[in-house]
């Protein structure tokens, strides 16, 4: 048994015994998952690893970025998961696999901002082990508005990702589907349109 007294909030657990390193991940996946719901960026962060670094160009700074403009612009975030994420370990590498749908507020409506009614999200989660836990390394598969995931390198100008040119004309001409995208699922223009005449 362990005395929950020497356990100190936001200090990482990293039990010696008992667990095995998928039970650990798990958990990591499922604080995580609390974290994104309270909208409490600073835990989430405890997540993520400092060598994180995706197909897109995302590093650690450019994810808090990205994070902290999600809870800028949507709120009560809800993820829900299709089943059980399935583990992978080798050594102090993981891969986990989860399908998921993430709904959120936007301008007083709610819907999904990863999957939809029809489907869930699969993602494919990369950890590494590290002094103080298992962090994520690389996240790959996420769709956001049911976008291709190559759809993150564009929205990604807005916090500071370099864009090269053909990447530039690339996300003006995503622009205007983004929007509609938007429109259909919260309603953004019909909002502008009552307010603005």
């Amino acid at each position: 048994m362990v005395d929950p007294r020497g356990i100190k909030e936001n200090d990482p657990v990293v039990p010696r015994s008992g667990i095995d390193d998928s039970h650990r991940i798990l958990l990591v996946l499922e604080a995580g998952i609390g974290a994104i719901e309270r909208e409490d960026l600073s835990e989430c962060l405890r997540f993520l690893s400092g060598k994180y670094q995706d197909a897109w160009g995302y590093n650690p700074k450019l994810i808090s970025a990205f994070v902290k403009r999600a809870f800028k612009e949507f709120s009560q975030p809800r993820i829900e998961l299709q089943e059980s994420p399935t583990v992978q370990v080798n050594n102090q590498q993981a891969l986990a696999q989860v399908a998921l749908r993430l709904k959120a507020f936007c301008q007083g409506r709610s819907n999904y901002l990863l999957g939809d009614s029809n489907g869930f999200n699969k993602l494919a989660l990369s950890l590494e082990k590290e002094a103080l836990g298992w962090k994520l390394v690389r996240v790959q598969g996420l769709k956001p508005l049911g976008f291709d995931e190559r759809f993150l390198k564009l929205i990604g100008s807005e916090i500071g990702l370099p864009l090269n040119e053909a990447e530039q004309k690339e996300r003006r001409q995503a622009c205007m589907p983004c929007r509609e995208k938007m429109s259909e699922r919260f309603g953004a223009d019909q909002r502008k349109k009552s307010r603005h005449g």
